[in-house]
């Protein structure tokens, strides 16, 4: 008789063994499922702050950048058809041309620059070509500009950053405003090459604080 109570005793440890292993499992189980549930409810609720949440734009170096042009011209090959009147200094601009070029600058905010905030150096005249800012002298210099009869062309370098480039901009008298801007690695050197790189779609608009 004792020996056969033994013997269910030693049957009897393992079921119960197993059994209690099963409901550690179980609970285990249900455990990692509750929060699974609950980290996918946290992810989708957080989804739309993110898409909510706007990165800022970079700012430019020195605090202003060209302001946006709202009518884009697809076809920009014969903006710099006729005749110009070159000018080598911010000097020779005409008063209609420079006063378009200064409104046409806006702070990161969208409101004007202050006065003497706009400023070109002339060509040959140091300016911040680089992004090792050294402190009081512009970040743009004039390479050359174009005098017309109804618009008018400024094309001036652009420094202050890593990877310096040039900028054209373009303004119509009649609308006081600029109808055209580029961006360009690549340097010209006359108005022919201007045409050139226009022609071949060698400009594009400005991505960053350029400009």
């Amino acid at each position: 008789m004792r020996e056969t109570q033994k013997v269910n005793r030693k049957h009897h440890f393992p079921l119960l063994l197993v059994f209690s292993i099963i409901v550690c499992a179980s609970s285990i189980l249900a455990l990692a499922a509750k929060y699974a549930r609950e980290f996918r409810m946290a992810n989708k609720s957080a989804l739309p702050i993110r898409r909510s949440q706007a990165v800022p734009p970079p700012e430019a170096p020195d605090g202003i950048q060209f302001s946006a042009i709202p009518a884009r011209i697809d076809d920009s090959s014969g903006l710099l058809n006729g005749d110009f009147k070159i000018a080598r200094k911010m000097s020779e601009l005409t008063r209609p041309c420079e006063k378009i070029l200064n409104n046409s600058f806006v702070t990161p905010s969208g409101l004007p620059p202050s006065v003497g905030q706009v400023r070109l150096a002339d060509p040959e005249e140091e300016f911040e070509a680089t992004d090792s800012v050294r402190g009081g002298l512009p970040f743009r210099r004039l390479v050359f500009a174009g005098l017309g009869s109804s618009i008018c062309f400024v094309y001036y370098e652009r420094g202050g950053l890593m990877y310096p480039s040039s900028c054209l901009a373009i303004f119509d008298y009649g609308q006081k405003k600029p109808i055209w801007v580029g961006e360009s690695a690549r340097k010209a050197k006359t108005v022919d090459e201007l045409r050139h790189m226009l022609s071949g779609r060698e400009f594009h608009n400005p991505t960053r604080p350029g400009c």
